[in-house]
């Protein structure tokens, strides 16, 4: 009688050896089970709940950071501006500015005459014949003109143009139809200085994020460019929807 040595039917399996060993495999392979896959859903739902704070956050800080740079950017264009031209300072300009302006329209936008200190793009969004935009005066948490096709116009910044000291009230940037803008000789001259407390008093902007975006984009303060060229985070209680102080 042949014998089979179970070595060497270990050695040269069947068919049937092989199929029966696949079946055993598949049948006993680990899997997860529905209690381990809603632990798994419910560790990522906290992860998610406490990372979405932090992303917000993040996003905020990153549009606050912009915008200081852009009022930076804006109190080096205004020196310079005065510079060229004799300490006079741009102007007379509108209170309420966007990031965009018409090549054919009003000349007394700031952002139109800072043109040439400033860069400049063609529209991105809402486009508009002979219409430019710049990034300047724009910021991601303002929803304006380059950043949200569904607000056009929309101001991204303020100048508080009639500012009031012991003296009375003056324009440093002047008013159309009202004051022209005034020399850095004549700014020097009156009080601009800045002391903190509510209520208005004494408080001197120059240029503010715009009170038109509500709510604040920044939380309960708003990012200002002050007389001495320094950029500070006001709060919001600190300052008021008016130019007259």
């Amino acid at each position: 009688m042949k014998r089979f040595s179970t070595d060497s039917t270990m050695k040269n399996p069947t068919p049937h050896q092989v199929m029966s060993s696949n079946k055993t495999t598949h049948r006993f392979q680990a899997a997860f089970t529905l209690v381990e896959l809603l632990v798994v859903i419910a560790i990522v739902a906290i992860l998610v709940a406490l990372l979405f704070p932090l992303v917000g956050s993040m996003r905020i800080k990153s549009s606050s950071t912009i915008s200081v740079s852009n009022l930076g950017k804006i109190g080096t264009a205004i020196m310079t501006y005065a510079a060229d031209n004799n300490g006079t300072l741009p102007g007379p300009t509108y209170a309420h500015l966007g990031p965009k302006y018409q090549l054919f329209a009003s000349p007394n936008g700031l952002p139109y005459i800072l043109r040439d200190y400033q860069p400049y793009v063609n529209q991105p969004q809402n486009p508009i014949p002979n219409t430019r935009y710049s990034p300047t005066w724009d910021y991601p948490a303002a929803k304006s003109d380059g950043q949200n096709p569904v607000s056009p116009g929309t101001a991204t910044y303020t100048v508080y143009s009639i500012v009031k000291d012991s003296r009375g009230n003056f324009y440093p940037l002047g008013y159309p139809a009202t004051a022209p803008p005034m020399t850095t000789a004549q700014l020097a001259a009156r009080d601009t200085s800045y002391r903190s407390g509510s209520g208005g008093n004494g408080k001197k902007p120059w240029i503010t994020e715009s009170f038109m975006i509500e709510p604040p984009p920044h939380g309960k303060y708003r990012n200002t460019l002050m007389f001495d060229y320094s950029v500070r985070a006001i709060p919001t209680n600190e300052l008021i929807n008016a130019n007259v102080w």
